[in-house]
């Protein structure tokens, strides 16, 4: 087995999803590639390599919260090379704390922006397919998130007190959910 599907398989074994092991190893390639471009070798990687790439991902116009993300996996990643014994240091704590103090630089945008009521209402009759707009009112009107939305059952709706009993996550401490008439509607068709 490479390095990478090593670490995968360490990934599943510590139960992470899918999803999330997607993103790591797709953040594990890019760093990877980034050291061999340098022509350094991931196990030898020291704090400059380190900063140099948070350089690279700025100058590509990362934000820091995106790039201390991904700093977050690189460094998961060097804890899995200790723990296998690949290696006897994690050079990504030192530069973490030195260079990603501050959550955000002056002049980064905040880019998220919640929408209105009037613009939610817009968007929902704005849909043509039944499925979509089913979709699309049961994140709203219940502050599901995507992935679970993807993962509902039909046995999963009550009809009678129009509930939604949610699969466990990590993220979600409440497992039920409610929706109104409305949505209950677009369900039912």
């Amino acid at each position: 087995m490479s390095l990478l599907e090593d670490f995968v398989a360490d990934c599943r074994t510590r139960r992470m999803t899918e999803l999330s092991i997607e993103t790591y190893l797709r953040i594990v390639r890019r760093f990877k590639a980034f050291m061999e471009a340098k022509g350094q070798d991931v196990l030898l990687a020291d704090r400059l390599a380190i900063r140099d790439y948070i350089e690279e991902r700025r100058r590509e116009g990362n934000t820091s919260k995106t790039i201390g993300t991904q700093l977050a996996v690189v460094s998961a990643l060097y804890e899995w090379l200790i723990f296998e014994g690949l290696t006897d240091k994690n050079p990504v704590a030192v530069v973490r704390r030195r260079y990603m103090q501050r959550y955000k630089i002056d002049g980064e945008a905040h880019t998220h922006k919640i929408i209105s009521i009037e613009e939610a209402a817009a968007l929902v009759e704005a849909l043509v397919d039944i499925r979509d707009k089913t979709m699309v009112l049961l994140l709203f009107k219940t502050g599901i998130r995507r992935g679970e939305l993807v993962s509902l059952d039909v046995d999963s709706i009550n009809w009678e007190d129009q509930s939604i009993l949610l699969k466990n996550t990590k993220k979600r401490s409440n497992r039920v959910v409610f929706f109104d008439d409305e949505a209950a509607h677009y369900l039912k068709r």
